[in-house]
């Protein structure tokens, strides 16, 4: 029996290649499961790379902190296992990179340390040192603890400006005093001290004892502002007008002929009433373009300040004054009086002695003044004494003993040289004559001024009082002669010597003696 193409195939299909009788050739059965085998682990590869890219995008979005912590603790895990090697402390971290690789190379190749084999070892370092990224955690945290001390020794430059050695210098004080003079100003102040030398008042005698009073200002300065008041009577200029002694004297000089003067020079002094003082703000101050480092001292005797300007008149005089740019120095009496500079204010204001009241006071001061440098002895406490009240202010202090009668000027005097302090409360102004005729006697007055507003005084005084019951100021005050007077106060001389020495240079002035313009060092000095 013959069998065609189809019949031949079939024996090929036998129960043998049938496995268990399913009737799927075993063949075809294996074939299917290896392509089922392969797709599964195509599929799982798929899906692991599937994995990791979805991780990674999203540590992607993750903070850089975040990041750093999770390359580290895998890192941190590898070393574990590799080196198995705890990782170092921050406090360890500046020996990591030795340290780390000595261990490793100590586990890995323990041969290599008995042989001790040091070039050997530095070949693998240079390799692993940029791979682990452990040492970038303790870095940051090692570089900036080096750091801090070197700012610290930055003060190193601070010794440098105190090697420039100042100190050495002051120790010879008259050699620095004349190589700095120059350049401070300050020459002439320090040797006019022969005026100011304590308990000396020869070179004051010598000169006629010029005692400061309310008009020595016109004596003092190298310059008169003048101004023609023809209006006044001849009752009211005697009374107003305080340097009428030297009326058609070349000092005496009006606005065009300051001006116009090829004598007025820098540094040069020059005295205004204060009824003239707007006057020489309008006409010569806001005009004057040429001479610089003018000193300019202003008082009267009567006025307090130009008490015929209207208020608004005053301010600008004084804010003139004090922002102009040709004015070195301000000097004044009863500067509590003075409207003050409160825009642009570049001058400086400082105070100028009242004084004794006028030529007659000066004439019976100067001999008792003179017997008491001989006989400088105090025997009182507190002297009260005659109170004049002409404004009415002195008599609310209601001190005891002041209601006495006037008493001649020279008894006075006398009276006031035997105690070591005199009641001097405020009269129509803080300022008043009877402070300076206590000074010069060596007699402390008690007052109400204020020691900054009248510092001027420097402690000649005692301040501020408000208690004016005699017992109680002698149980509070002290009794001995532990802060004498300076008795040098009193002087003209003296308060040139002030003046030059918060201006800081050499100014000036005219001497009464010789009649010319002068420096306080080249003042003469008469023999008698």
């Amino acid at each position: 029996m013959t069998l065609n193409d189809d019949e031949e195939a079939a024996p090929m299909l036998t129960p043998t290649a049938d496995k268990q009788g399913t009737g799927i050739p075993a063949d075809a059965e294996g074939g299917c499961s290896t392509c089922h085998r392969r797709f599964l682990q195509v599929m799982l590869v798929l899906i692991v790379l599937l994995c990791v890219d979805i991780r990674t995008f999203f540590l992607g979005k993750l903070n850089p902190i975040e990041i750093e912590k999770e390359v580290s603790r895998k890192e941190r895990t590898n070393t574990n296992t590799t080196a198995r090697i705890p990782v170092p402390s921050p406090n360890e971290g500046a020996q990591d990179p030795i340290s780390r690789d000595s261990v490793d190379g100590a586990v890995e190749n323990p041969a290599q340390q008995s042989d001790e084999k040091t070039p050997s070892e530095p070949q693998p370092q240079p390799e692993p040192e940029p791979e682990p990224i452990i040492p970038m955690t303790p870095r940051p945290t090692q570089t900036p603890e080096p750091q801090t001390p070197k700012p610290t020794q930055a003060p190193q430059p601070e010794p440098q400006p105190q090697p420039a050695e100042p100190q050495p210098e002051p120790q010879s004080l008259p050699e620095p005093a004349a190589q700095t003079s120059p350049s401070v100003g300050t020459e002439g102040f320090q040797k006019s001290t022969r005026f100011s030398t304590p308990n000396d008042f020869t070179a004051h005698v010598q000169r006629g004892l010029n005692i400061i009073y309310t008009k020595s200002g016109c004596h003092m300065a190298a310059w008169i502002y003048h101004v023609d008041h023809g209006d006044l009577n001849s009752k009211n200029r005697k009374k107003y007008l305080d340097c009428s002694m030297y009326d058609g004297h070349w000092k005496k000089q009006t606005a065009e002929q300051l001006l116009a003067s090829e004598d007025l020079r820098p540094n040069d002094t020059i005295y205004v009433q204060f009824m003239d003082l707007a006057d020489f703000v309008q006409k010569f101050l806001v005009r004057n373009t040429r001479v610089q480092d003018l000193v300019l001292i202003t008082g009267q005797k009567w006025n307090r300040f130009p008490e015929r300007n209207t208020r608004k008149e005053k301010f600008y005089t004084s804010t003139t004054i004090s922002s102009n740019p040709n004015v070195l120095h301000w000097f004044s009496h009863n500067t509590d009086h003075v409207g003050f500079c409160n825009k642009g204010c570049t001058v400086p204001l400082s105070p100028f002695p009242y004084g004794l009241r006028d030529e007659s006071a000066v004439r019976h001061y100067q001999p008792v003044f003179t017997e008491r440098i001989q006989n400088p002895q105090k025997t009182k406490t507190i002297y009260a004494g005659h109170l004049g009240d002409s404004a009415g202010q002195r008599s609310k202090a209601n001190i005891a003993g002041t209601n006495t009668a006037k008493l001649p000027q020279s008894e006075y005097y006398q009276n006031m040289a035997d105690y070591r302090y005199i009641v001097s409360p405020n009269g129509d102004r803080p300022e008043c004559y009877r402070h300076y005729e206590a000074i010069g006697l060596g007699t402390k007055p008690i007052t109400q001024l204020h020691p900054m507003v009248h510092s001027h005084l420097n402690g000649a005084v005692v301040y501020n009082n408000q208690n004016w019951d005699l017992e109680y100021l002698e149980k509070t005050l002290p009794m001995d002669d532990a802060n004498p007077v300076d008795r040098h106060l009193v002087f003209e001389e003296y308060w040139m010597e002030y003046v030059e020495g918060l201006v800081g240079r050499n100014l000036r002035w005219f001497d009464r003696i010789t009649g010319n313009h002068s420096r306080i060092a080249d003042l003469a000095v008469i023999n008698t």
